[in-house]
């Protein structure tokens, strides 16, 4: 039987409402993705550089794409793998080449996060940079999925485009995107950095079961894995701008009928 739990409460991320975003929008530099299904509908694949793990602890809260035990701050940068199925949107890594960056979470950030990811553009869109900034994601939620094995994911809404970074948003395109991998075996083995102050912890060592993940965690310790990540445009979602040409013509339509209601 399979136990599913949160980890984390919430990061205090501001959830940004769409009509709010559709409203008052003045940046006209940025531009939307393009969405072509038959190109694959600008889906991206993204996952961890080889060698490369992410560190996950919750005293403090930190999402560390390098696989240290705290966040470097709101500008820390790493380079992860870039793959997915539409190349005409996004460049995929070739060799040593890093094609994507990501950047670290903490409690502190506020929204948006600007460049959360970025990607370089593929062959419709050469020589440009994808931008994607966070708006708001979930907590991680932890499965036991058979003995010394967790599941972990957590989603993210994200704006996608680009162009220049901007806050109104009135040129992007909205996305929604998962964060997963799984952990395997036991928990890292203390004394080390991992487990926490002075690099000891009363769970290190035991298998990974979502009761031994918590405890490890809430005692002060790291988890660090490999992971990987897929987003793709929110379907049926109107474009900010086509917000504002909605709300133009019901403007425009109420005007009317106020002339023709005229005696």
């Amino acid at each position: 039987m399979k136990v599913t739990e949160t980890l984390f409460r919430r990061i205090p991320l501001k959830v940004l409402a769409l009509g709010a975003l559709a409203l008052g929008s003045t940046n006209l530099f940025g531009a939307f993705i393009p969405v072509v299904p038959a190109n694959g509908g600008a889906q991206l694949a993204i996952n961890n550089l080889n060698g490369a793990l992410v560190g996950v602890t919750s005293v403090p809260p930190c999402i560390s794409w390098s696989g240290a035990t705290s966040c470097g701050g709101v500008n820390t940068v790493n380079n992860d793998n870039v793959g997915g199925t539409d190349l005409t949107v996004y460049a995929v890594t070739s060799g040593l080449t890093n094609l994507g960056t990501i950047k670290d979470i903490f409690p502190t950030q506020v929204t948006p996060v600007v460049n959360f990811m970025t990607v370089q553009g593929g062959t419709a869109i050469p020589g440009q940079t994808v931008h994607f900034d966070l708006i708001a994601f979930s907590p991680f939620v932890l499965t036991d999925d058979g003995p010394s094995k967790v599941d972990v994911k957590f989603t993210v809404t994200m704006w996608g485009y680009t162009g220049s970074s901007g806050v109104n948003y009135n040129a992007a395109t909205l996305f929604s995107g998962i964060f997963q991998t799984t952990l395997s075996g036991n928990l890292p083995t203390c004394p080390n950095p991992l487990c926490g102050p002075g690099g000891t912890n009363p769970f290190g060592g035991l298998a990974y079961s979502v009761a031994n993940v918590n405890a490890y965690e809430g005692a002060g310790g790291t988890v660090t894995s490999t992971w990987s990540a897929t987003a793709a445009p929110v379907p049926g979602v109107p474009e900010p701008v086509s917000f504002l040409l909605l709300g133009s013509g019901l403007m425009g339509l109420s005007i009317l009928g106020r002339r023709f209601r005229r005696p």
